[in-house]
């Protein structure tokens, strides 16, 4: 077996984490380990140099495209006796209603802005053939689009519902 000497192996210090591990040969005596360096404190990672931006805005969004209530629609129904309407809405509210039937001439109702009930629904009134009064509730509190609804009133008719569409 071949040993080692001395010259060739000197004495071994090392170090991992909190732990130093000295070894020398048997005729050297190890000598300490140096002192630990001080805990290396973490240096702040630096942050990426900005680019300067020109001082131009975001491009503008393209216009939005105006609410339902703005655009002209209609609501249809048909009463009970078979009368079918058609109540126009331009912006601003609900101007007439048309009236249809079967072996009868069309009728208009000119449609006026009466109040607002309690529930926030805007009421409208008018007259068929000039004597039976008509009423218009705007189901949408003013809110008229597509899929609205309405309630048409006509005296001695009763009540029925409209489907409001463009």
């Amino acid at each position: 077996m071949m040993g080692i000497s001395a010259k060739l192996w000197p004495a071994i210090s090392l170090t991992v984490g909190l732990l130093t591990v000295s070894c020398a040969p048997a005729n050297q005596q190890a000598t300490p380990p140096p002192p630990a360096p001080p805990a290396a404190q973490p240096s702040p990672v630096p942050s990426p140099p900005v680019a300067q931006q020109p001082n131009n805005p975001p491009p503008a969004a393209p216009p939005a495209a105006p609410p339902p209530a703005n655009q002209p629609l209609f609501c249809e129904g048909r009463m009970t006796n078979g009368w079918a309407f058609r109540a126009d809405f331009v912006p601003g509210g609900f101007t007439q209603i048309r009236w249809t039937r079967d072996g009868e001439q069309p009728q208009i109702s000119t449609l006026t802005f009466s109040e607002t009930n309690a529930q926030g629904e805007r009421i409208y009134r008018g007259a068929f053939r000039a004597a039976t009064n008509v009423t218009l509730v705007d189901l949408s509190r003013g809110n008229v689009r597509p899929g609205s609804e309405v309630s048409v009133g006509v005296d001695e008719w009763g009540w029925s519902r409209g489907q409001c569409r463009s």
